[in-house]
C-alpha cells in the first residue's frame, strides 16, 4: 500500500489516461491490471496492489477496477448472477459463492480481493514464482538498470509518494535507502488533504507541511492510531509479557521462563513443556538443514493430550509471509489422529497414523523424511510410509522451527493448522542430536510452563 500525489509533469503516457497499472511477469508472460477510476492531479491517491502466485489485484482508493489482456476478465461469458473465474475457459460459479472463504474456482480467484472492491488479474502460463534479484526502486530506476519493455515506460515518477507498506509492514523510506538521486522532501501546503488522522481525529494544517491531529477521547498517537485500552492505561504484564485486551479486560502472554497472570513468577523449563493452545516455542532453523535430499531427517517427540486437534511441529516460510501453497513440514494431531505432512512444491504428503492418540497417555513419535519419502512410527509399532506427489525432492523452508503452535498460524500455515497444541511435549530430538533444552535453545516462546 502507498499514497501518491502527481504533478502535471508526470509522463505523457500516464497523464493521457490518468490510470494506474499493476504488472508482474513470473516468466510466462505479464499480468496487466488497470484501474478504472482515474486519479486526480495534485490529490493523494491510495494504491493497494497484491499478488499471490499467478493471481493479482489492484485497488485505488477502495474503488472498482478492471483487468486487461491475459487476465480472462474481458467479455463476460457467464450468465447473470454468476461469477467468471479469472482464468476464463467459461468457468462460472454462482455469485453467492464469491468471498465465502472457500475457493470454488480452480484458480482460487473467487476468494481474491475480498474485503475491498478491487481488480483481479492472472499471469498466463504455469509459472508462479518471481525471481527478483535487483533492489527495490521507488519513483524511478538507476540509469544502468535495463527496464523490461513490458513495463511500457522508462520515465520516472514526478510527485510525492508516502506511507509505503510491504506485506503489511510500514517501510521507513529514509532508513531503508541504499542509494538515491534527484529526490527531496515533499512539502505540502495542505497535508490534511491526505487525511492522516485516524479514528475520527481532526486534522489541522501547520507550517512547512506539518499537521496536527486532535484525537477523540479513546485514541492517542501522532495519527490517533493508538486505542487507549486497559493495556495502554494500566499494563499489568511484567518481564516483557505481551498485553492484550478481551472485552476490555487485560490479559498477559508470558515469555518462556515466566508464568502467572502478570508473568511475575519464574518457571524453569528444560526438556518438557506444557501448552494450552495459545503457546509456542521458536527454535532456530539451523537445527536441521534441508540442502541434501539424500540425508535422512529424523524428528522424535513424546506427547500426551486429550484434545482432538493441535499443531506439534512446524517449519515453513519467513514471518509475515502467507504459507498457502508454499513448502512446509509439520506434525499435528487432527481428529485425534497423528498426521505427518510436508510440501515440496508438487503436492503434499499426508501420512496418517490410524489409531487415535488423544487419550491422555504418553506416546513416543518418530517421523523421518528422505526426499519425497516419509515415515511415521508411534510407540515402536511398525512404521508406516508415504510420499509427496510429483518429482521434486528438496524442501525449501527458510523459516524457524515452531513447537506447540506459532504466532498468527492462520497466515503462517496458510490455514492448514489454526489450533495450537494442548498438553505435554517432551524429549524432542532433531537429527538424532541430544534432547532439546528449550530454555537455552529457544529464540522465543510464550505461554508455556513445565509439564
Amino acid at each position: 500500500m502507498m499514497l501518491v500525489t502527481m504533478d502535471m509533469a508526470t509522463s505523457s503516457r500516464l497523464l493521457s489516461s490518468m490510470i494506474i497499472e499493476f504488472k508482474f511477469d513470473s516468466g510466462s508472460g505479464p499480468a496487466i491490471i488497470k484501474s478504472s477510476e482515474r486519479i486526480r492531479v495534485g490529490e493523494w491517491t491510495e494504491i493497494v496492489a497484491r499478488r499471490e502466485q499467478k493471481l493479482g489485484s489492484l485497488s485505488i482508493n477502495g474503488g472498482v477496477a478492471v483487468t486487461d489482456e491475459g487476465s480472462g476478465d474481458g467479455d463476460i461469458s457467464c450468465p447473470p448472477g454468476n461469477f467468471e473465474c479469472v482464468t476464463g475457459n467459461y468457468e462460472c460459479i454462482p455469485e453467492e459463492y464469491r468471498c465465502d472463504d472457500y475457493p470454488d474456482c480452480r484458480d482460487g480467484s473467487d476468494e481474491l480481493g475480498c474485503g475491498d472492491m478491487s481488480a483481479r488479474g492472472v499471469s498466463p502460463g504455469e509459472s508462479i514464482g518471481l525471481n527478483l534479484k535487483s533492489p527495490l526502486y521507488i519513483g524511478g530506476v538507476d540509469p544502468l538498470v535495463r527496464v523490461n519493455k513490458d513495463v511500457g515506460t522508462e520515465n520516472g515518477f514526478v510527485g510525492c509518494i508516502s506511507e509505503i507498506s510491504i506485506r503489511g509492514i510500514p517501510l521507513n523510506i529514509t532508513n531503508s535507502v541504499i542509494k538515491s538521486y534527484g529526490v527531496s522532501e515533499c512539502v505540502e501546503n495542505q497535508p490534511c488533504r491526505r487525511q492522516p488522522c485516524k479514528n475520527n481525529g481532526v486534522c489541522r494544517n501547520g507550517l512547512e507541511g506539518e499537521y496536527e491531529c486532535s484525537c477523540t477521547e479513546d485514541y492517542t498517537g501522532i495519527n490517533c492510531e493508538i486505542y487507549k485500552d486497559e493495556c495502554y492505561l494500566n499494563n499489568p504484564c511484567k518481564n516483557d509479557g505481551i498485553c492484550s485486551t478481551i472485552n476490555n479486560v487485560a490479559s498477559c502472554s508470558c515469555p518462556i521462563g515466566f508464568v502467572g497472570k502478570t508473568c511475575s513468577r519464574t518457571a524453569r523449563i528444560r526438556r518438557s513443556i506444557e501448552f494450552e493452545e495459545d503457546g509456542y516455542v521458536e527454535l532456530s532453523s539451523d537445527l536441521v538443514k534441508h540442502n541434501d535430499a539424500q540425508i535422512i531427517e529424523e524428528y522424535t517427540f513424546t506427547i500426551s493430550t486429550f484434545n482432538a486437534d493441535g499443531l506439534i511441529f512446524w517449519q515453513g516460510q519467513l514471518p509475515k509471509i502467507n504459507g498457502k501453497g508454499k513448502d512446509f513440514i509439520a506434525l499435528a494431531v487432527e481428529n485425534g489422529q497423528l498426521v505427518f505432512s510436508y510440501e515440496l512444491g508438487s503436492g503434499p504428503a499426508n501420512i496418517t497414523w490410524s489409531e487415535k492418540i488423544n487419550d491422555g497417555q504418553q506416546h513416543t513419535i518418530v517421523a523421518t523424511r528422505t526426499g519425497r519419502i516419509g515415515t511415521l512410527q508411534v510407540d515402536r509399532y511398525n512404521r508406516i510410509e508415504g510420499s509427496s506427489k510429483g518429482v521434486l525432492r528438496d524442501l525449501n523452508v527458510p523459516g524457524n522451527i515452531f513447537i506447540g503452535g506459532m504466532p498468527n498460524s492462520e497466515v503462517g500455515t496458510g490455514g492448514l493448522f489454526n489450533i495450537g497444541f494442548s498438553g505435554c511435549i517432551k524429549d524432542v530430538t532433531i537429527q538424532q542430536n541430544s534432547r532439546i533444552n528449550f530454555q537455552s535453545l529457544s529464540k522465543s516462546g510464550y505461554n508455556v510452563k513445565p509439564c
